[in-house]
């Protein structure tokens, strides 16, 4: 697939690999640093395969980063993900699970006719994140046992999805109080991503997703109410089998320019997106075990935050890509492990208390070892341009 000003098409290229498999010429760098110069570096040139994958080195040497960048038009998270494990596990593991079809139904029709009347009105009380923003992005993270998660869902009655997403308004709702011009009574819409990848198309290029307009119930105050309603958001979109029901819009044809018109103002009005992906089996890279994983997708125009949770080998990471220019976005993942603890607080069937929290930002960790491994990190980025000034 290769990109022009004016449009994307498909043919078949020559790869030279020296141009997909780069690493920075600077030795001993933060890893952490050198991710966040390639939200900005464009991929290949645009008439090379758009993807690559840079290997970062420790400073001391003792682990290593892989990221491996694609266009999103290339890949969807979930196809990137099976690939990275099709290109750099060493033996055969599973990807994410596939979809499995269901049949459309009326009340997901008239629940997506209500979104889609909404995404048309901007949303109050968020300005901060809805304002045009800069052209500079940064990222930050933070790590936490991916058994805590799974505890907390059992407990509320539902998925790590929604713990994420529970935990996500409390960080919101707690980064919104530290800034003067968003009031935190107001409820916030996210942009959630829904794969329909079959596992027959489970590397296949394209994107196989649709997306879903959850509201984060960032004016409730306690963590209870706040999981009640998540919980309750999210099974719906799943009980009406919503995501069958979007997808098919978003292809037929006569309706696929109109549904893109709408994402691409969609976007501007839903000023946060979101993203989980897990990956079901531990793997090893270059025989050493990979221990954790980020999805960090480019931010379009219009988007000026992203928080997403990748889950594997017992670690999940909480990752923001965020505008520079956004007051206290880095510390999001903070708030988040906060948000966190205060769930754990309040679960029912006496749920975990609060274990110690690894540190949210910069240095690599794995709460299933002792040490670091020499292939700690793989963090698929999801570029959204070729060019330079589309970052």
């Amino acid at each position: 697939m290769t990109a022009s000003r004016r449009r994307t098409h498909w043919h078949i290229a020559e790869c030279d690999v020296a141009a997909h498999v780069r690493s920075f010429p600077e030795p001993g760098r933060d890893p952490d640093a050198l991710t966040g110069r390639l939200l900005a570096v464009p991929l290949p040139s645009p008439h090379a395969p758009l993807w690559d994958v840079w290997v970062l080195p420790s400073p001391d040497g003792t682990w290593y980063r892989l990221c491996f960048r694609a266009h999103h038009g290339l890949l969807d998270g979930v196809g990137i993900a099976h690939t990275v494990v099709g290109l750099l596990a060493d033996e055969p593991v599973e990807g994410p699970y596939p979809h499995r079809p269901g049949r459309p139904t009326v009340a997901a029709g008239l629940h997506l006719a209500r979104e889609t009347g909404a995404s048309l009105r901007p949303v109050r009380g968020w300005e901060p994140l809805s304002g045009p923003g800069g052209e500079e992005r940064a990222w930050c993270f933070g790590d936490v046992a991916e058994a805590r998660l799974r505890r907390l869902a059992d407990g509320f009655g539902g998925t790590v999805n929604d713990v994420f997403l529970g935990a996500l308004s409390g960080a919101l709702r707690a980064w919104s109080e530290g800034c003067r011009a968003v009031r935190p009574r107001t409820d916030l819409p996210v942009s959630m991503p829904m794969s329909v990848r079959r596992a027959e198309e489970a590397v296949l290029p394209g994107n196989r997703l649709t997306f879903a307009r959850v509201w984060l119930p960032t004016s409730e105050e306690d963590p209870r109410r706040v999981m009640d309603t998540v919980v309750r958001a999210t099974r719906r979109l799943s009980r009406t089998h919503y995501r069958d029901t979007a997808s098919p819009l978003y292809t037929a044809w006569g309706v696929s320019r109109v549904a893109a018109a709408h994402l691409r103002g969609a976007w501007r009005r839903t000023p946060v997106a979101s993203s989980h992906v897990r990956l079901p089996s531990a793997f090893r890279c270059f025989g050493a075990p990979v221990t954790a994983a980020a999805r960090l997708p480019v931010l379009g125009r219009g988007l000026r935050c992203f928080a997403g949770l990748t889950r594997v080998a017992g670690t999940a990471r909480f990752a923001v890509v965020h505008d520079v220019d956004l007051p206290g976005a880095g510390e999001l993942p903070e708030l988040w492990l906060r948000a966190l603890a205060g769930l754990e607080a309040v679960a029912p069937d006496g749920a975990p208390g609060r274990p110690s929290a690894p540190s949210p930002h910069g240095s690599p960790h794995t709460s299933s070892g002792p040490s670091p491994a020499p292939y700690d990190v793989i963090a698929p980025a999801s570029a959204a341009s070729p060019r330079p000034d589309h970052r």
